[in-house]
């Protein structure tokens, strides 16, 4: 079975569906975008699933090291997952990775999401995707 916009983004409205996808489009490397949609149309409703799965076991998972620094080994094992949890998407450089983190911090949708998981997450993300970023990725 194809996943649909109603698979992916369960309980949004298709206005927000929407908007998201032309924002997307307008704002995102035309490659990426179309290498995120491949590998996710390629996915069955359940592999997806389960990979929802996966990021939400590694982001409460971070949220659980918080009190940690950034650079620290435990939340850089975490984030290795998250960078890997991300390539079930689209290939994630460091230049990518370490803008992802930003727009963490700058789109206030990705932080409500992050500061629900626990409060001050999104910049903890943002600073340790950046850390990584530098010292294991290439640009």
């Amino acid at each position: 079975m194809t996943l649909e916009d109603k698979d992916l983004y369960k309980g949004i409205s298709q206005e927000k569906i929407d908007r998201w996808n032309k924002e997307i489009d307008e704002k995102y490397d035309p490659e990426k975008v179309a290498e995120s949609r491949r590998n996710v149309g390629k996915m069955s409703k359940d592999r997806f699933n389960d990979i929802q799965k996966e990021g939400d076991r590694i982001t409460l998972a971070i949220s659980k090291v918080m009190d940690s620094k950034a650079d620290a080994p435990e939340v850089q094992v975490l984030i290795r997952k998250h960078h890997g949890w991300i390539e079930n998407f689209y290939t994630c450089p460091g230049e990518m990775y370490r803008g992802l983190g930003q727009l963490y911090v700058e789109n206030p949708e990705f932080t409500a999401f992050y500061e629900k998981v626990s409060p001050g997450l999104a910049t903890f993300m943002r600073d340790a995707m950046t850390y990584y970023a530098n010292h294991s990725l290439k640009d």
